[in-house]
């Protein structure tokens, strides 16, 4: 399983190595808790979630971090049904909440044992339109690289691993495949219920090639593109052929139907581009921010389906509850062990403690590094954490094991002595 990383440089709010004694027992006053934010679907209209996914960039998310130094990790998972914000944190995150984007009362909470569940049925797909979406998966495996933390260890990389974990092995969530490319081909037929139709999917990513191949036997397909045409041995396959994204003009009064599965940002169909058809048309718009300007449903002949009706049509497959037992069984297995890790402040403290040296130690070899770029310095940060990572793993999860005692107090103690007070040559 491949590892992630952290994208922000450690604060600098660690223990200092002025002694033994700083070194073991700058203990916070409790452990830390897990937190999830959900703005989805579920929680607010496709008009809401759609501003909130523009506000919530990867910068502005940077900001908020910054403001908050209270916050000790933070992920973003975004998918096309939602924003979700992980936390890891020792004091309340009220603050932080009014920081965020949107309606308030639209940010749904999960704590605990059920934001583990939560975060587990997100990954296995069953938050989703299409359960057991395997580009889900790959989202939440992207928010895992891009963990905002002050955290000597990721605790968030280690429960975002364990999460596709659970769905990438053996029976249960994933078992259902309801994709939505599937459910988009299937409805766009529904609604036009003409034999052979001319469809047009925009975008040539995962989900448009999905599309294309649900659509195979039932329609004449054109994709179009934006950088790279799909090779024409996927176009003979499924009878399809390739355009620019450019012609989408020159498209539109060919088709009966759209399917716009693009990732652009914005929108690429306007009420304009279909103003004087002879004939109508459907759209399906599987993009958040929409691909589709709603504003075209003020034209006549024009079905337009977005993804908050595709929810409303397309309800829990009968299964669902059968997959929901598995996830929570398994999310509930690992809450316990996440409890027993965010219940052991001492070995937080220790592992500031750790980490202060490997940041005095990089320091210390600033010179001999030379000229950096910003990346280099990161990724050179990035290497020396992993590496602490996987040297202490064991012994520190050891140690976590151990109940409260005098051999849980003499094992710190005696790390402590260690690591003792800064020095060397």
């Amino acid at each position: 399983m491949e590892e992630f990383a952290g994208t922000v440089a450690l604060s600098t709010d660690s223990v200092p190595r002025s002694s033994s004694a700083d070194v073991a027992w700058d203990r916070p006053p409790e452990g830390l808790s897990l937190s999830v934010l959900e703005f989805s679907l579920s929680t607010a209209s496709l008009d809401e979630l759609e501003a909130v996914t523009k506000e919530t960039s990867p910068d502005r998310l940077t900001a908020i971090w910054n403001e908050h130094p209270e916050l000790k990790e933070l992920a973003l998972v975004r998918t096309c049904h939602r924003v979700e914000c992980v936390v890891l944190h020792h004091v309340s995150i009220a603050s932080f909440r009014t920081s965020l984007p949107g309606r308030a009362d639209a940010w749904r909470e999960w704590t605990g044992t059920e934001a583990v569940h939560h975060l587990y049925r997100v990954a296995a797909g069953l938050e989703s339109l299409a359960w057991g979406e395997r580009e889900v998966r790959e989202q939440i495996r992207a928010a895992g690289r891009r963990i905002h933390t002050r955290h000597p260890r990721s605790v968030l990389g280690d429960l975002f691993r364990s999460a596709i974990d659970a769905t990438d092995h053996g029976e249960g969530p994933a078992a259902s495949r309801r994709s939505i490319a599937s459910i988009a081909a299937t409805t766009l037929l529904e609604e036009i219920a003409r034999p052979f139709p001319r469809v047009l999917v925009v975008g040539a990513g995962t989900v448009g090639s999905q599309v294309v191949e649900a659509l195979g036997p039932y329609a004449r397909t054109t994709i179009l593109y934006r950088h790279k045409p799909p090779s024409d041995d996927f176009l003979r396959a499924n009878g399809a052929r390739a355009a620019p994204i450019d012609a989408i003009a020159a498209e539109l009064p060919l088709c009966d139907g759209v399917v716009a599965a693009a990732k652009a940002g914005e929108r690429i169909l306007r009420p304009i581009d279909l103003i004087g058809r002879d004939r109508g048309i459907v759209l399906v718009d599987l993009g958040v921010p929409r691909n589709i300007d709603p504003r075209v449903t003020e034209l006549p002949g024009i079905r337009l389906v977005d993804l908050a009706e595709l929810h409303l049509r397309h309800p829990p497959p009968a299964d669902s509850a059968v997959l929901d037992r598995v996830a929570r069984a398994r999310a509930l297995e690992r809450s316990e062990q996440l409890s027993k890790e965010l219940g052991s402040p001492d070995v937080d403290a220790l592992m500031r403690a750790i980490d202060s040296i490997r940041r005095e130690e990089l320091q210390r070899a600033q010179p001999y590094f030379g000229r950096l770029t910003a990346s280099q310095r990161e990724a050179i940060d990035h290497f020396s954490q992993r590496l602490v990572r996987q040297m202490l793993r064991t012994p520190l999860d050891e140690l976590r094991r151990l109940p409260p005692g005098p051999e849980r107090e003499r094992l710190l103690a005696m790390t402590a002595r260690i690591l003792g007070p800064a020095g060397g040559p």
